[in-house]
């Protein structure tokens, strides 16, 4: 996943980035842009809260990509990579199958704070378009997997950006720091 705000914003001079160890997060910062990204520990949702102070007047696109052509063959192995469009969300499904070996995974991606619009860019790129007007929003990215062929695990993707919603970005990101600090809690150096 990448977030293209159609202009450079981390540049040399202007890019700032700190990662706390303690609560599990990193914020960087740029000219007009600003991001606090951290992986919930309760569910594999990753959340990135953007501040984009008018850097650019055009969207911003949220791309999720394949990492290979969508069907890949070697042998005995399939790997599958295909795309949905489910109201604002995108989801790309990878399928693995060898002999008896199956497997697959599901990355949904959803913006909340402000209406995106989800669309096929190409048959190896999913997007979501911003409206330059959205100055503050959150992009929510869950995964789920399995090696279970009955398991629909589109909808193991999007419960769990649903509970992600529930919870919103700020009680996630409190959850976080509460889980982390009592991680540290029971170290020491």
């Amino acid at each position: 996943m990448d977030v293209d705000f159609l202009t450079d914003v981390f540049t040399n001079k202007n890019f700032r980035q700190q990662l706390s160890c303690y609560d599990g997060s990193v914020k960087v910062e740029g000219s007009s842009v600003k991001a606090n990204v951290f992986t919930w520990t309760e569910q594999d949702v990753m959340a990135m809260q953007i501040e984009n102070h008018a850097v650019s007047a055009g969207m911003t696109h949220i791309n999720l990509r394949t990492l290979r052509s969508p069907l890949t063959r070697r042998g005995n192995h399939e790997a599958k990579s295909t795309f949905e469009v489910i109201g604002n969300k995108i989801v790309l499904v990878q399928t693995f199958k060898e002999d008896q070996f199956y497997c697959t995974s599901a990355v949904a991606i959803e913006v909340v704070g402000g209406d995106a619009k989800a669309s096929l860019a190409n048959e190896t790129t999913a997007r979501l378009s911003i409206n330059p007007e959205l100055s503050r929003f959150a992009v929510l990215m869950s995964s789920a997997a399995s090696f279970d062929p009955r398991e629909n695990i589109v909808e193991m993707a999007i419960k769990k950006l649903d509970l992600a919603k529930q919870k919103g970005f700020d009680g996630m990101y409190q959850s976080n720091r509460s889980w982390w600090k009592k991680f540290w809690e029971k170290s020491f150096v």
